[in-house]
């Protein structure tokens, strides 16, 4: 039910005023109505589907003034200001402090030495500012309490760890997780090769000095980027090392409380290792090569000179010369003569010093007769895997076109314990195939590793299509085949008539030795004598010749 005022009256369309306390506010639902709250001092506008406020609360009058985009602030009790100090950018939604102009969400401006500050309350709480990325925690950044540390520190949220930490107490920095390393800088990194990266397009470097300015020592190390940078005589992608102090360049290694030197570099840039006085030879070792044998670099021998002694300092000792007189490189056990030699134009040398031009050379002396079982005096190649079908030996390969290589090999095939085959191979149209084989037996095979016994077996014609071998003729075989056959015993038990030869070549003769009178042999790809078929009696023989498309009779015997 609605109650009305009639002490009021409406005006210009306004159906009526209400008043009552808010809760007892009415039901919207008349356009126009107006609502007085008398407890919370508000008015209200019913819209018909709603109330709408358009006034209050409070009792008292507000008055003020300003400018378009300024906050306003209250400047006394009943008024409200503006100041271009404290300005809201609604196109941007930027908010700026101490200017009219901000350039981001916050945009604070100031000429003091403390623009913002942020108040930890709670003394044994950490001051952080958080970033966030859409409301997903990212980073913090500020003073990290730690039990009244008070270090300053970046925090990793996604990661869980301080990236970076500066020490209040020390002054030390951390990048990556804190230690209890005593360096003013240290980086600690569990990824290899990515603690410290300098980078830099002209000559990135570190560079050590005993003074800010005006230091007499110094030392550098870094990146060539271009000629002569660092170091006289460096080029780009080079790394080097100097120092400009009057002394020596120094090596230690750690040794439980201190550094021991292990090497020095001297100043009249000689390198010594071991040893800690420059006797004035470019390099000097004291102690053992990693070969266990004591060095001296330096020497002659007779003609040589310039090379490498390895040795115990008494009885034989391994000498590497440059030759004086050919500039080979020469391998000698205790000289003068080297068993081996490197030519100036890479031919290896074995017993001799004169170059004959084969890229392996070896010569020898050696009065013994050969034998069967003899394994000296020659080239062993020993492939020591007992499986049986492995091999050993010699490849040969040249390339007259880019990928398209000719190959040859000579290869020992282990057969059976004790035994082995010599294989030879050839390639052609790209594919590697063996081509004569020399079985642990003594019989040769050509194109066919099937070994039939005979001591010369060959799958295929010689000399242009003629074969010294008999065929095998099945009873009752009208077309028999006569590939790599030069006679073939013919004997049918009943009637049968041949009417051709299969698998010859051009050139092929074939001899035809017929015991039985069972035979006939019809003129229908054969040129026969007198144009007639052959007939057979016991003992007869027909020889023919093939020309690639059909046979021709060259002689005949009737021994009947």
């Amino acid at each position: 039910m609605i109650v009305l005022d009639l002490s009021i009256l409406n005006q210009k369309g306004t159906p009526m005023f209400n008043s009552d306390i808010f809760a007892n506010r009415p039901a919207f639902g008349i356009v126009g109505r107006i609502f007085i709250s008398t407890d919370t001092k508000e008015f209200f506008r019913d819209t018909g589907t709603s109330w709408e406020l358009i006034g209050g609360p409070g009792s008292g009058t507000i008055t003020g003034s300003g400018a378009a985009t300024q906050i306003a602030f209250w400047n006394s009790a009943s008024t409200i200001t503006g100041s271009n100090n404290l300005w809201y950018d609604s196109t941007n939604s930027y908010l700026g402090v101490n200017t009219n102009a901000p350039g981001n969400p916050l945009d604070v401006h100031g000429s003091i030495s403390s623009v913002a500050a942020l108040n930890q309350t709670t003394a044994t709480n950490n001051t952080l500012l958080s970033l966030l990325n859409s409301g997903t925690p990212l980073w913090r950044i500020g003073n990290f309490y730690t039990a009244g540390a008070n270090d300053f520190g970046i925090f990793d949220v996604v990661n869980t760890l301080q990236q970076l930490t500066i020490v209040k107490a020390t002054g030390q920095t951390f990048i990556g997780a804190k230690t209890t390393a005593s360096g003013r800088l240290v980086v600690n990194s569990a990824t290899a090769d990515s603690h410290l990266q300098i980078v830099g397009a002209n000559s990135p470097s570190i560079r050590i000095d005993n003074a800010g300015s005006g230091g007499t020592q110094r030392f550098v190390f870094g990146l060539a980027t271009a000629t002569n940078n660092f170091i006289q005589g460096a080029t780009a992608g080079e790394f080097c090392i100097s120092t400009q102090s009057a002394g020596n360049m120094l090596f230690g290694m750690w040794q439980t409380i201190n550094a021991s030197e292990v090497m020095r570099i001297t100043t009249a840039n000689n390198l010594l290792i071991g040893f800690t006085v420059d006797t004035g030879f470019k390099l000097n070792v004291n102690g053992t090569l990693n070969i266990n044998l004591a060095a001296t670099i330096g020497g002659s021998i007779t003609t040589n000179s310039g090379g490498l002694i390895l040795g115990t300092g008494s009885g034989s000792n391994w000498q590497i010369y440059k030759e004086t007189t050919n500039s080979f490189l020469g391998f000698y056990i205790s000289g003068p003569s080297p068993f081996m030699s490197l030519s100036n134009t890479g031919n290896l040398l074995v017993g001799t010093t004169t170059d004959a031009g084969q890229k392996l050379q070896v010569n020898f002396s050696n009065s013994t007769l050969y034998s069967d079982g003899a394994l000296g005096n020659g080239l062993l190649i020993y492939n020591t895997n007992t499986v049986n079908n492995q091999y050993a030996g010699i490849a040969f390969q040249g390339e007259p076109s880019a990928g398209n290589a000719g190959v040859a090999t000579i290869y020992g095939i282990t057969t059976s314990s004790g035994t082995m085959d010599i294989a030879f191979s050839t390639r052609a149209s790209s594919v590697l195939t063996e081509k004569v084989r020399l079985k642990s037996s003594g019989n040769l095979l050509i194109g066919t590793t099937t070994d039939a016994g005979q001591k010369f077996q060959v799958a295929g014609m010689l000399n242009s299509g003629i074969s010294y071998r008999a065929g095998t003729y099945t009873n009752g075989d009208t077309t028999p085949s006569v590939l790599g056959v030069s006679y073939l015993y013919i004997q049918n038990s009943g009637a049968t008539i041949i009417t051709n030869f299969t698998n010859a070549i051009s050139n092929q003769i074939i001899t035809l030795i017929l015991n039985d009178s069972n035979t006939t042999i019809t003129r229908n790809n054969a040129y026969l004598s007198g144009g007639l078929n052959f007939t057979s009696t016991a003992g007869d023989t027909l020889t023919l010749i093939y020309d690639g498309t059909a046979w021709y009779e060259v002689c005949r015997s009737i021994n009947s």
